[in-house]
């Protein structure tokens, strides 16, 4: 997007787990890695509209107009601002917002159509990977289990076994307190199983 757009830098912008928060998830372009892991609250602000409206929202001119926060302002003098929705199958998943420098030219109906067909690509993207992490994480409790069931029915032959083998030695002739004993193991054997 930042090439395409021709833009100075370029945030992926997510909502935090209470959804009161919205936090630079990806960034590229000039000091990119200072906004990395950045929050700020998603009411006013342009990624929160964007995220909100379900439609790219444009500003030509972000040192002159202060209606909303914009994010990108917090390390490079932005000017011309395009805030793009992440907009899922479901629901709307974060937003794109793409800057560049003060005094350059805003951006035009061109340049968001093409960061727009961007954005939807990032934000099929997005639900690619959560429904591969789903898909790994039902894997891994099938797994689980698995397992359980296997050592449950491994644990349960063992202890039959065991079992089985001290009533047998009790009716090979195993006589008074030792009977008693072994039997008393049995029972406790069976109460387990």
């Amino acid at each position: 997007v930042r090439e395409i757009a021709d833009a100075d830098i370029v945030t992926v912008v997510l909502p935090t787990p209470d959804r009161d928060r919205l936090m630079v998830e990806v960034a590229a372009g000039s000091r990119a890695d200072e906004l990395i892991g950045y929050t700020y609250q998603f009411a006013n602000s342009l990624a929160g509209k964007a995220f909100s409206s379900g439609r790219a929202v444009t500003i030509a001119d972000a040192t002159t107009d202060r209606q909303v926060t914009i994010h990108l302002s917090e390390v490079l003098p932005v000017g011309p601002v395009l805030a793009l929705p992440l907009v899922g199958a479901t629901a709307t998943r974060g937003a794109l917002v793409v800057g560049r420098i003060v005094g350059r030219h805003p951006f035009d109906e061109a340049d968001r159509d093409m960061a727009m067909t961007f954005a939807n690509h990032a934000a099929l993207a997005l639900e690619l990977a959560d429904a591969r992490a789903h898909q790994e994480r039902v894997a891994v409790l099938e797994d689980r289990d698995r397992i359980a069931r296997d050592l449950h029915d491994h644990v349960i032959q063992r202890l039959f076994a065991a079992g089985l083998t001290l009533h047998s030695m009790m009716s090979a002739g195993m006589a008074g307190q030792q009977a008693e004993r072994v039997g008393n193991v049995v029972t406790e054997i069976d109460e387990t199983i």
